[in-house]
């Protein structure tokens, strides 16, 4: 009875793989862009649109959501756009979102 086990595949391998995090720290993006910017931020009052390629989370999106409301930022309308390559990626986007801009839920 020595006969070889067979490797059992996972179930869900059609469905290819699927990042639950990204592989660097969280980035207030509009600070990247202020720092790298020459002019003064408050001289620029034109929409600012972000595009983040396959980020695996939205850990730059809440990072840069939040630093809007810090005092001495100027007042701008940003557009982020998310391109990830699989639908359940942009699922779980959409469900943090939901869950981070619905104040009826309690903070614990």
């Amino acid at each position: 009875c020595d006969r070889p086990v067979p490797l059992r595949r996972p179930s869900m391998e059609g469905l290819g793989a699927h990042h639950f995090w990204g592989a660097s720290p969280a980035l207030d993006l509009l600070a990247q862009l202020d720092a790298a910017s020459p002019a003064a931020p408050e001289a620029d009052d034109r929409e600012i649109n972000l595009l983040l390629v396959d980020p695996g989370d939205i850990r730059h999106v809440v990072k840069t959501l939040a630093g809007l409301r810090r005092e001495g930022r100027p007042r701008r309308k940003v557009k982020i756009h998310l391109f990830d390559n699989t639908l359940e990626c942009h699922a779980r986007h959409l469900l943090l979102l939901a869950v981070l801009t619905d104040w009826s839920v309690p903070i614990h």
